[in-house]
């Protein structure tokens, strides 16, 4: 199911120091992550995204406003 794909980018993103003082949601649809939230630095919101397309199995990753 697609809850048990979003488990890898959610837990990559969210131990990401980098990430401190972000509220992100990780969902999935088959093998594409979108991240939904709030972040304080484009900075982040591009680290945020890279994380998530590093994670194997993923095929891309984005965000949405």
């Amino acid at each position: 199911p697609d809850c048990l794909h979003a488990i890898a980018p959610a837990r990559r993103v969210a131990s990401s120091p980098v990430m401190n003082a972000t509220r992100l949601r990780v969902s999935t649809k088959r093998r594409f992550v979108f991240l939904q939230g709030c972040v304080r630095t484009r900075d982040q919101r591009a680290n945020a995204v890279a994380l998530a397309r590093a994670v194997p199995q993923v095929d891309d990753a984005g965000d949405e406003p």
